[in-house]
């Protein structure tokens, strides 16, 4: 079952794909030390890297979303979901 990439709207938070210009967010983000210490990602994330870690959830986690706050656009955070597409039933 394919899942379609979506945005989610609501008044004061948006849910959008990763885009790749979200990596220098992403590598400017954790520059805050609790970033990677509550993730698993390293404390020395450089834009590079955060521009392939980017293409790869694109490619096999189409639930990874950026957290914007409107009206901006920009990248302040991150949400997955994991769902076992065997068991839905449609």
């Amino acid at each position: 079952m394919a899942i379609p990439f979506t945005t989610l709207h609501g008044e004061q938070v948006c849910l959008r794909p990763f885009r790749v210009d979200d990596a220098a967010d992403i590598a400017e983000s954790y520059k805050d030390s609790d970033i990677p210490r509550f993730t698993m990602m390293p404390e020395d994330l450089t834009e590079a890297r955060a521009r392939e870690w980017v293409e790869q959830r694109l490619e096999w986690w189409p639930l990874g979303f950026a957290i914007t706050l409107p009206p901006s656009d920009r990248c302040v955070g991150q949400v997955g979901l994991q769902l076992e597409t065997d068991s839905v039933v449609v």
